[in-house]
């Protein structure tokens, strides 16, 4: 499973980034081999395009989950119409520390 998490840098050490709409990158990680690629984010443009088209673009580079820190039902609701779950609540940690719960199933 591909996972992709709202990141403040380019790889697995990097801390996850609160602000899914503003996180400078995602990383995103396929859980069973740990190949990642980090995605820079388009809406930290001053243009941005809708969170949709960043949810399908996330979704065409193969990610079915995404896991932030904290985000708006409006958020979760318009990944979800991409075909995308969300998971809030990864604060203080890394990339691969979030990954590795989520893959876990810990809090």
């Amino acid at each position: 499973m591909k996972i992709a998490v709202s990141s403040s840098g380019l790889s697995l050490e990097s801390e996850v980034d609160t602000r899914i709409g503003r996180c400078p990158y995602f990383i995103v990680v396929e859980d069973g081999t740990w190949a990642y690629e980090a995605v820079p984010n388009p809406c930290t443009m001053d243009v941005c395009v809708s969170g949709m088209d960043v949810a399908r673009e996330l979704v065409r580079r193969g990610a079915e989950a995404v896991i932030t820190g904290d985000c708006s039902n409006e958020v979760v609701q318009a990944f979800g119409m991409a075909g995308l779950k969300v998971y809030r609540g990864a604060l203080g940690t890394s990339v691969r520390a979030a990954v590795q719960r989520f893959v876990n199933r810990q809090p």
